[in-house]
């Protein structure tokens, strides 16, 4: 539109121009020779007229062309224009259905809250009922407390009477206790020397038969051997050489475990958990580095020996070598042997 305007002032002025040349021309024919200076300095002023006009002409003509493009870019943009008239459109359709979706839900939300509201008041009346309930039980409690705390006090105080009485009975049943375990004991160690003495017999028993064996017929009494026992011979000494091993000897003893006391060439001291038979022939089985060394005897005295606390039950026994390697007995001490 400026090019527009620019267009027209050129063409007014071109017109203007051109009538101020006619009438230059006609004062020049009109005038005199006189004045042919002055005319020719008007054609020339027209000539600069006429050339002024040309190139406003030529400017009017560019102006046309840049308005002729403005006017396409116009176009341009006023289609451009149109079509986010469309976009906007849907977009404030769009939003407007946001919008009418976010009443509803605020809607919806205020009928909730009021639904809240209506249900906390309810919950706040029955929350009060419950106190007033509450406080008439506490009231209730307490006093039933009261009632406890007295019956516990009068049992508390029985309770303490009745543990003096126990104490006291339990201080007696101790004392009492005490006798009796003294009691037990001295009956206990009495039992043991009497099994002493038993093994004791026993063992002169079995000194007297084979004292009758070697001797053939002659005889012997027992309180002669238990006053004055005869002097043994190198054989019978070598018999009664007993050694401990080195350390603790787990035997068989007819295939029931034992711990070996004490080894001699003519027999052996076991201790068994259980007793074994007197009298009775059996196998004793002595571990080695190699082969377990057999040897067969005879069961000759056994007792039990005192009981502590916290130990199983064992039996001690004697055992008469009657069929024995004597050299392997010997190796077996020897190499075993404490020192």
């Amino acid at each position: 539109m400026a090019a527009q305007v620019a267009a027209d002032a050129a063409q007014a002025a071109s017109d203007d121009l051109q009538a101020a040349a006619d009438a230059a021309r006609a004062a020049a024919e009109s005038a005199s020779a006189a004045h042919a200076k002055e005319i020719e300095a008007a054609a020339h002023a027209a000539r600069e007229a006429e050339a002024r006009v040309e190139q406003m002409i030529e400017e009017a003509r560019h102006a046309a062309a840049d308005r002729e493009r403005l006017a396409s870019e116009l176009e341009s943009l006023r289609v451009e224009v149109q079509g986010a008239g469309g976009a906007i459109d849907a977009r404030l359709e769009a939003l407007e259905a946001a919008r009418a979706e976010a009443d509803r839900l605020r809607e919806e939300a205020d009928a909730r809250a009021d639904e809240a509201l209506d249900e906390r008041d309810a919950l706040l009346e029955k929350l009060e009922a419950a106190k007033q309930a509450v406080q008439g039980m506490q009231a209730a409690v307490d006093a039933r407390l009261e009632v406890i705390d007295a019956k516990r006090n009068r049992n508390v105080q029985a309770l303490k009477e009745s543990v003096e009485a126990i104490t006291s009975e339990r201080d007696a049943l101790a004392e009492e206790l005490s006798g009796t375990r003294r009691l037990l004991e001295d009956a206990a160690q009495a039992r043991h020397w009497l099994e002493v003495a038993e093994a004791r017999v026993r063992a002169l028993e079995l000194q007297l038969f084979e004292r009758d064996r070697e001797l053939q017929d002659r005889d012997v009494e027992l309180s002669s051997l238990l006053d004055a026992p005869t002097p043994p011979s190198e054989k019978a000494t070598r018999r009664a050489t007993r050694y401990r091993l080195a350390k603790t000897t787990k035997v068989q003893l007819d295939g029931v475990a034992g711990e070996l006391v004490d080894l001699s060439i003519g027999g052996a001291q076991l201790l068994c958990p259980k007793q074994p038979e007197v009298n009775s022939v059996v196998t004793l089985s002595l571990p080695s580095d190699g082969p377990p060394l057999p040897c067969q005897g005879r069961i000759v005295w056994a007792w039990l020996e005192p009981h502590s606390k916290g130990r199983p039950l064992r039996y001690r026994a004697g055992l008469l070598f009657t069929g024995v390697d004597e050299a392997a007995i010997e190796a077996y001490i020897a190499k075993y042997a404490a020192s």
